[in-house]
C-alpha cells in the first residue's frame, strides 16, 4: 500500500483481541484519510484470508461486501469477544493480588484490564484505587497508602511507585551483610545447586552486598535458560545457550522429577532441602498425602517436590469444582518420563492449611489420578517438615501386610480401572405380572437449555453400549434429565410410572444386619470395596430389554443394563453379588458394598485377593476413592467394626444429646412437643419438666438457670434412654418423619408396635447451611427427607418403610407410583429420582402431630461439614447467568417489587392462599417455586421482574426467530405471568415480523347452505391444462351431479356457449358459485349473469376451499382420468364412462345417487343386466298366453322361399328367400335383388299356395321395420283385403322418413 501511512497486519487473536485491532483500524483509517464508501472494502483486504472466511460465514447467505462497517465490526466483535459475565469478571478483579516480582505499575495496568468488562462505571477509579491498596504485596508501601485521609489512583499510584522505586535504589546503595535468616542458608545445601552459595553474593546477579529478595534483576529473564529471576552470568543451568533465545520464553518445568530446572526457589529452599533427605520416590513407599483446603473444599493431595507446580486432573476438577472457566497458560510441564504436558489451564485457587492461607495458582491437565502438591504451594503454605518426616519414618516400617495389600491391587488393578464394567455369564430377566398391560407414555419436553446435554449424554451411554436406539415399543418410559457437578447431566427413566406397578418383584431376602456382624467377628483387620455404579454392570436378558425402554425427544433408546429405580433391582442384584462371592470366607455384601476381613492378616489378605479375583473375572469394577483396605476399623451399615467388636455409631442420639439450649419460648415449646411425643414411655413425666413448663406461663420472663439447664439435660437423657428407644428389627414396621425449619432439618426412625405406638429406633438432626437456610420452604423439606433417607440409608434400602411428612404437597411430588411433575423445581426432580429407587409409602401428618420431627429441626446440632455446592445450584446459576441482566440485580429487584418481595416470603415461610388476584398466578405454582442466590426461579426458569421483564424481551427478540421459538428458548430461562402474551404482541408489533409471517391457522370452514332443489346452486371451475386439455367442471350443489366439457380455448364467450347449451337441458339456476379466473370476473359474463337472474358469488382471492364442491371434483376427475392412460379409448368415451358411473354412485355427503336426486331414478348400465328382470319377466309371460290365444304361429325354415312385403315401391310384395331366424317372430330374408332385409313374420308370406292363417288381431302385434330407412313400425293384417297398399289420405299419420340415432354411449 505505497504513499500510505503506517501499515496494518492481518488481524491475528493470538496476538490481539479484536476490539484492539479495530481501535487501530480506525486511527488507520483517520491518518490515511480513508473514505466512509471504502471502509468495508479497505477492511475487508485488511483482515486476511482466515479473518475473511470467518466472516463469510458468519454473513450467509449474504456476502460482508453487502454489510456495512459498523455491522462487520459488532458481528466479528460478538464471535470473537464475547461479552463475559460480570459476576465473573468482578470475581476475578477482586481477588488479584500483586504477583511475586510485578512492579506497581504492571500491577495497576492488569487491575485496568481486569476492570474493563466489570462495568463499574463511575465509581471505576476508586473500585481500582481500593483494589491496588488491598493488593500490594510490599506492607511498607499500603501502611503509607492507609495513612492517607484523601486518596485518589493516580495519588496512590504515584506514591507506590515512588516508594518501590526508592526501595530499589537503595538496595543498590547499601553495602551490608545477608540477614539472619539468609545466614542460615549458609548451612544448608540447596536442592538446585550443588555448591554452596556465597554468603556475600547474590545468586541472581553474582554480585555483594544485597540480598536476592532486593536484587535489581529479580524480574529478569535469563538468556541462557529463558527462566525468570537471575542474569546469565549467574545461572546454574547446564542449558547451552540456543542460537535463537526468542523462542526460549515459554517456561518449561517439569512435574513428578526431583532436578535443578526450577532455580527460582530461595523462598522455601530450608523445607525442600529437608525432605530431600527422606525422598518419596520409591514404589514401596506410601505417598505422604496432605488434607487441604482448596476453595474451602476438602482435598487430599500428594505431596510431590519434584513438580514445580501443583497439578489435578480434568475430571477430578470438574468433579469437585463443576466446570469452572480456566485462564489460559502457556507454561509446559514434563512427566518424569520426559513426555511433554500441555494444561489445559489455570485458575487461582485460595489455599487453606494447618490455619495458613494463600492465594494460589492451581493447574489442570487432561489425564491423571493424583492431586499432586507442588514447590509453587511450598512457597506459599510452610509444611510442618518434621511430622513429614515421621510419617515416612512410620512407612519405612510399615508390616508385609500394607505392601502385599499394594502389590495385590497392582496385580488386579483392572478391577478399579474407569469406565463400567459388565458381569459375565450372568443376565437379569424382569418378570412381569399376568394381567400386565403395557404403557406407552410420551416423550416428555425438555427445556432447550439441557437439550444439547441431554443429547451429548444418549450419544456417550450409546458409545459405552448400555443404550440402544429402537423403532418401535409397546412400552415406554418418559426420562428426568437430572444436572450432575460437572455440567452434564443423567438421564434417569421414571420407572415408577410404567413398569414398577406391574412388576414381580423376586423375593430375594437381603443380608440381615446382625447375621453379618456375626460373621465378621474375630477379624482383625478390615477392607471396604464399593463397586462403580454397580447395577449398570448388569447385562438384561434380551426378552426383558423392551422394559426398559425410554422415550425421548430423539426417539425410543432400550436399555441393554439394569437400572437404578426398577423395583426388582436390588434383590436381582444381592442374588448375583452372591452368586460371584459364593464360597469366599471372611466376606459379606449388601448391593454394591462389601467388607471383607480375616482371623489373620494372611488370612484377611488372602480373602481380599480372592474377593478381587471373582470380581476381575466377572467383569465387575470398583471406585478405588471410596474404598478401604487393611484398616483396623471401618463404618459399615451404620455400626463401627473393629476388631474388639460391633459398636452401633453414636451419632444415632447425638441429635437430642448434642441440642442447644433453648432459647425463646417458641424453641422450648418445640422441644417438650418432642419430649411429650414419647410420654407414655416415660413415668412422672411432668414433674421433670416443671421447671420447663414455668417457662410457657403467660406473663413468665424468660429467664434460663441452672435449674432449667438441669431438667433440660435429664429430659434429654430421658427421650434417649432404653425405656424409650428400641432395637432396630427388620420384621416389624419402619417409619421415617423427617420435618425442616428455617435453620435446620431432623428426622426421626421409628418401629410402630402392634398396639400403634411408635418408638424411636434413631434421632438425626442438623443446622441448614448458608445456602440452604435461603431455601424455599418446599426445597428444606424435601432436603430433610432426601437427607434422612440417606444418613438411614442401611436400614431403609431392600426393604419397605413409610415416609412421614407435614408439607403435603411433597406426597403428590414423592408419591411412588406418581410420574414426577415436568415442571418442578431441578433440585426436586433431582430428590426424587433418588427416592425412586426405595420401596416406600408417604404420608402427610398434621404440624401439631408432628411433634418429635419438627423439635429436631428447630434445635439442630451444628454441623461443621462445609456443605459441597449442589449440581442444581451449580445448573441454576448457569441459567441466571445467561440472562442479560445479573443475579445480583433480578436478586435486589425481587426485594423491591411489591408483588415478587411478597411471593419470595411466601416461598421462605410456606404459602396461604392470598386474596390479592396479582398473587394468584404464583399461588397455583406454588409447589414449583424455589429460590436460587436471593432469585425466584419456577422449576428451572427464573422469575423476572417487572423492570428487567422488557430488557428480557428484546433479548429474545433480537433474532426475530418468530413466537414459537422465542416461547421455546423462554421457557428454557425466564417466566412471568403473562410472558406468552407479551411475546405474541411483541412480534404483532414488530414491521419486520410482521412482513415475514405465515398464514394464520385455519378456521374451520362455514358450509354451504343445501339447496332444497336441484340445479338451484352450481358450482363451476376449469380443470387443467391436463391431457392437453382444459375442462369446464359444473356440480349440482342439491345432488351433487356433475357436467364435463372439454374445452380448446377457455375464453368468456366459449363459457357462456356451453352453460347456456347446459341450462337450455337443466334450466336456468339461481346462483353460480366460481373462482377469480378471468372468464369469471370479465364484463361479459358478469352481463350474462345478471340477464338470466343469476347471482353469481366468486370465493376469496387464493382461497380454493371457497369452491370446495367444484375443488374436490376436480381432483376426483384428474385422478380418473389418470388412472386411465393407458387405455386405448377416446377421451370423450373415457368422460362418457367416468360421468355414468359417477353419477350412479352413492355420494358420500348425501348417501344418494347424483341421477336419483337429479332426475328421481338411477341411469342405466350394463350392470343392470346382472341383477334379474322382473319386467322381462313378466313381459315374456303375457307374450306366451297372448300366442296359446291366437293358435299355431305361422313359421319358416332357413331357405324357404317367400315372398317379403316390399315398402318402396307400388309393388307390395317382392320374392325372397329366409336366410336365417333372429327370433321367434323375426327373420332375415335375400331378396331377388340380393339385398338382405329383417322382416316380421305379419310381413312374409309363402310362396306357396299352401299356408296357415292366423287369426291375429293387427292391434295386438308391432312389426318393426329397422332394415331400410323408410322403414317404420306398421301393423300388417293376415286377411287378404289388408294387402292393398295405404294412400296417404288413407293412413292416420303421413309416412315420415326417420334418421337412424347417434347413440353418446355405444358401449360400457
Amino acid at each position: 500500500m505505497a504513499g500510505y501511512i503506517g501499515k496494518i497486519e492481518p488481524f491475528d487473536e493470538s496476538v490481539e483481541n479484536w476490539t484492539s485491532y479495530v481501535e487501530r483500524l480506525e486511527e488507520y483509517f483517520k491518518v490515511n484519510k480513508v473514505d466512509n464508501n471504502m471502509k468495508v472494502s479497505a477492511l475487508l483486504s485488511l483482515v486476511g484470508g482466515k479473518t475473511y472466511s470467518l466472516l463469510r460465514n458468519l454473513t450467509l447467505p449474504d456476502k460482508p461486501a453487502d454489510k456495512n462497517f459498523d455491522d462487520i465490526v459488532k458481528l466479528l466483535k460478538e464471535h470473537l469477544s464475547p461479552k463475559p459475565s460480570i459476576i465473573a469478571e468482578r470475581f476475578r478483579f477482586h481477588r488479584r493480588q500483586q504477583q511475586e516480582g510485578e512492579s506497581v505499575n504492571e500491577y495497576v495496568a492488569v487491575l485496568k484490564k481486569l476492570a474493563e468488562h466489570c462495568e463499574f462505571g463511575e465509581n471505576l477509579n476508586d473500585t481500582l484505587r481500593d483494589r491496588l491498596v488491598c493488593g500490594l504485596k510490599n506492607e511498607q508501601i499500603q501502611k503509607q497508602l492507609l495513612s492517607k485521609s484523601t486518596l485518589t489512583l493516580p495519588k496512590a499510584t504515584e506514591i507506590a511507585v515512588a516508594m518501590e522505586t526508592a526501595s530499589k535504589d537503595a538496595s543498590e546503595l547499601r553495602h551490608q551483610q545477608v540477614s539472619g535468616v539468609n545466614k542460615l542458608f549458609q548451612k544448608q545445601k540447596p536442592f538446585y545447586r550443588k555448591e554452596k552459595p556465597n554468603p556475600s553474593t547474590c545468586y541472581r546477579c553474582n554480585n555483594k552486598g544485597h540480598a536476592p529478595a532486593e536484587c535489581y534483576f529479580i524480574d529478569t529473564v535469563c538468556r541462557k535458560c529463558g527462566i525468570k529471576g537471575h542474569i546469565q552470568r549467574a545461572c546454574k543451568s547446564k542449558i547451552k545457550k540456543k542460537s535463537k533465545p526468542q523462542k526460549q520464553k515459554k517456561h518449561v518445568r517439569n512435574v513428578n522429577q526431583t532436578g535443578d530446572s526450577d532455580t527460582d526457589s530461595s523462598n522455601f529452599e530450608e523445607g525442600i532441602e529437608q525432605l530431600s533427605l527422606y525422598t518419596v520416590k520409591k514404589n514401596a513407599d506410601a505417598p505422604i498425602l496432605l488434607q487441604v483446603k482448596v476453595n474451602g473444599k476438602e482435598i487430599k493431595m500428594e505431596l510431590d517436590t519434584g513438580s514445580a507446580v501443583s497439578v489435578m486432573s480434568q475430571e477430578k476438577f470438574h468433579e469437585i469444582f463443576g466446570k469452572r472457566p480456566l485462564k489460559p497458560c502457556k507454561i509446559k510441564l514434563r512427566t518424569y518420563s520426559g513426555e511433554k504436558l500441555k494444561p489445559l489451564g489455570v485458575m487461582d485457587v485460595t489455599v487453606e492449611h494447618n490455619g495458613q492461607s494463600a492465594l494460589c495458582q492451581l493447574y489442570v491437565v487432561e489425564k491423571g489420578t493424583t492431586n499432586l502438591f507442588g514447590r509453587s504451594w511450598l512457597k506459599e503454605i510452610k509444611i510442618d517438615w518434621q511430622n513429614i518426616k515421621n510419617i515416612m519414618h512410620v512407612s519405612t516400617v510399615k508390616t508385609d501386610g500394607k505392601m502385599k495389600v499394594q502389590s495385590i491391587l497392582r496385580k488386579y488393578s483392572t478391577v478399579f480401572n474407569d469406565g463400567i464394567g459388565k458381569v459375565e455369564g450372568i443376565k437379569a430377566t424382569l418378570h412381569m405380572r399376568n394381567d400386565a398391560k403395557p404403557m406407552f407414555c410420551k416423550a416428555r419436553p425438555v427445556p432447550y437449555a439441557l437439550k444439547p446435554k441431554v443429547e451429548e449424554e444418549i450419544k456417550n451411554l450409546e458409545n459405552m453400549g448400555i443404550l440402544q436406539k429402537v423403532e418401535t415399543s409397546e412400552w415406554a418410559t418418559p426420562i428426568v434429565a437430572v444436572p450432575k457437578k460437572n455440567g452434564k447431566v443423567r438421564i434417569c427413566g421414571d420407572f415408577k410410572v410404567t413398569i414398577n406397578p406391574q412388576l414381580n418383584v423376586d423375593q430375594y431376602p437381603l443380608p440381615k444386619i446382625e447375621d453379618i456382624f456375626a460373621s465378621l467377628s474375630g477379624g482383625q483387620h478390615f477392607s471396604k470395596i464399593d463397586l462403580r455404579q454397580a447395577y449398570l454392570h448388569m447385562e438384561m436378558a434380551e426378552e426383558s430389554k423392551q422394559f426398559l425402554t425410554i422415550n425421548t425427544h430423539k426417539g425410543l433408546y432400550r436399555y441393554n443394563r439394569l437400572l437404578y429405580g426398577v423395583a426388582s433391582a436390588p434383590p436381582i442384584w444381592q442374588r448375583t453379588m452372591d452368586q460371584i462371592l459364593q464360597g469366599i470366607p471372611g466376606v459379606q455384601c449388601i448391593l454394591d458394598d462389601m467388607i471383607v476381613t480375616g482371623h489373620s492378616e494372611s488370612e484377611h489378605l488372602e480373602n481380599l485377593e480372592n474377593v478381587l479375583q471373582r470380581l476381575q473375572k466377572f467383569g465387575l469394577r470398583a471406585n478405588l476413592e471410596k474404598c478401604e483396605f487393611f484398616k483396623d476399623s471401618v463404618q459399615y451399615c451404620g455400626h463401627e467394626v473393629t476388631k474388639e467388636g460391633i459398636w452401633k455409631t453414636k451419632d444415632k442420639i447425638d441429635a437430642v444429646l448434642k441440642t442447644p439450649a433453648p432459647e425463646n419460648v417458641t424453641q422450648l415449646r418445640s422441644f417438650l412437643g418432642l419430649v411429650n411425643y414419647y410420654n407414655r414411655f416415660l413415668p412422672n413425666l411432668a414433674s421433670e419438666l416443671k421447671p420447663l413448663h414455668k417457662l410457657l406461663e403467660k406473663g413468665q420472663k424468660w429467664i434460663w438457670t441452672e435449674i432449667q439447664q438441669t431438667a433440660f439435660a435429664k429430659a434429654k437423657n430421658l427421650i434417649t434412654s432404653d425405656t424409650v428407644l428400641t432395637h432396630y428389627d427388620p420384621n416389624k414396621e419402619l417409619f421415617l418423619a423427617c420435618d425442616a425449619s428455617p435453620y435446620g432439618i431432623g428426622a426421626v426412625l421409628s418401629h410402630r408396635f402392634d398396639d400403634d405406638t411408635e418408638r424411636p429406633i434413631a434421632y438425626i438432626s442438623k443446622s441448614l447451611t448458608k445456602a440452604e437456610r435461603n431455601y424455599a420452604q418446599i426445597d428444606k423439606e424435601a432436603l430433610s427427607i432426601y437427607w434422612a433417607v440417606k444418613k438411614f440409608y442401611p436400614y431403609l434400602f431392600g426393604r419397605k418403610f413409610t415416609l412421614i411428612t407435614d408439607h403435603q404437597p411433597l406426597t403428590s411430588i414423592f408419591h411412588p407410583s406418581k410420574s414426577i411433575p415436568i415442571t418442578s423445581a431441578s433440585r426436586l426432580q433431582r430428590y426424587a429420582v433418588f427416592l425412586s429407587g426405595f420401596t416406600y409409602d408417604i404420608m402427610y401428618r398434621n404440624t401439631k402431630k408432628h411433634t418429635n420431627a419438627d423439635a429436631l429441626s428447630r434445635s439442630p446440632i451444628k454441623s461443621n461439614d462445609d456443605k459441597e455446592e449442589d449440581a442444581v445450584d451449580i445448573f441454576n446459576v448457569s441459567q441466571i447467568e445467561n440472562l442479560p441482566v445479573t443475579a445480583k440485580e433480578i436478586s435486589k429487584e425481587t426485594q423491591r417489587n411489591a408483588t415478587l418481595s411478597r411471593v419470595y416470603q411466601y416461598a421462605i415461610t410456606g404459602w396461604n392462599k392470598p386474596s390479592d388476584d396479582t398473587l394468584m398466578p404464583f399461588y397455583t405454582r406454588r409447589n414449583e417455586i424455589t429460590i436460587q442466590n436471593g432469585c425466584l426461579m419456577w422449576g428451572i426458569r427464573v422469575i423476572i421482574p417487572t423492570k428487567f421483564q422488557q430488557k428480557v424481551l428484546d433479548t429474545l427478540h433480537a433474532s426475530h426467530l418468530g413466537v414459537v421459538k422465542m416461547k421455546g428458548i423462554a421457557r428454557s430461562y425466564v417466566w412471568w405471568p403473562g410472558i406468552d402474551k407479551e411475546i405474541e404482541n411483541i412480534t404483532k408489533s414488530c414491521d419486520g415480523c410482521s412482513k415475514i409471517q405465515n398464514n394464520p391457522s385455519k378456521v374451520s370452514l362455514h358450509p354451504w347452505e343445501w339447496p332444497s332443489s336441484p340445479w338451484q346452486r352450481i358450482h363451476i371451475d376449469f380443470a387443467g391444462p391436463f391431457l392437453n386439455q382444459n375442462f369446464l367442471i359444473m356440480v349440482d350443489a342439491h345432488s351433487k351431479w356433475p357436467e364435463v366439457f372439454p374445452m380448446k380455448k377457455i375464453t368468456t364467450s366459449t363459457t357462456i356457449e356451453i352453460l347456456r347449451t347446459v341450462f337450455a337441458r337443466n334450466g336456468i339456476p339461481e346462483q353460480i358459485v366460481s373462482d377469480n379466473g378471468p372468464q369469471f370476473t370479465s364484463r361479459e359474463f358478469e352481463k350474462f349473469t345478471k340477464l338470466n337472474g343469476i347471482k353469481h358469488f366468486r370465493s376469496a382471492p387464493y382461497h380454493p376451499a371457497t369452491n370446495g364442491l367444484a375443488e374436490r371434483f376436480v381432483q376426483t376427475f384428474k385422478r380418473s382420468m389418470k388412472s386411465m392412460k393407458n387405455e386405448e379409448m377416446s377421451l370423450n368415451k373415457k368422460i362418457a364412462n367416468f360421468l355414468l358411473l359417477y353419477r350412479n354412485a352413492p355420494h358420500s355427503i348425501t348417501n344418494e345417487t347424483p341421477a336419483k336426486l337429479f332426475h328421481g331414478r338411477n341411469l342405466r348400465t350394463c350392470l343392470d343386466l346382472i341383477r334379474p328382470d322382473t319386467r322381462k319377466t313378466v313381459e315374456n309371460k303375457i307374450m306366451q298366453s297372448v300366442f296359446e290365444k291366437k293358435g299355431v304361429i305361422r313359421e319358416f325354415d332357413k331357405e324357404d322361399h317367400v315372398i317379403v312385403r316390399d315398402y318402396r315401391n307400388h309393388d307390395k310384395w317382392i320374392n325372397g328367400q329366409v336366410k336365417s331366424k333372429l327370433g321367434p317372430l323375426t327373420y332375415e330374408v335375400t331378396t331377388e335383388s340380393g339385398s338382405v332385409w329383417k322382416r316380421h313374420a305379419d310381413q312374409i308370406r309363402d310362396s306357396n299356395a299352401k299356408q296357415t292363417c292366423l287369426n291375429t288381431d293387427p292391434e295386438l302385434e308391432t312389426v318393426e321395420n329397422e332394415n331400410s330407412e323408410n322403414a317404420q313400425q306398421s301393423y300388417a293384417p293376415q286377411n287378404e283385403s289388408a294387402e292393398e297398399p295405404l294412400t296417404n289420405e288413407a293412413r292416420r299419420y303421413p309416412i315420415r322418413a326417420r334418421k337412424r340415432t347417434k347413440r353418446l354411449i355405444e358401449e360400457y
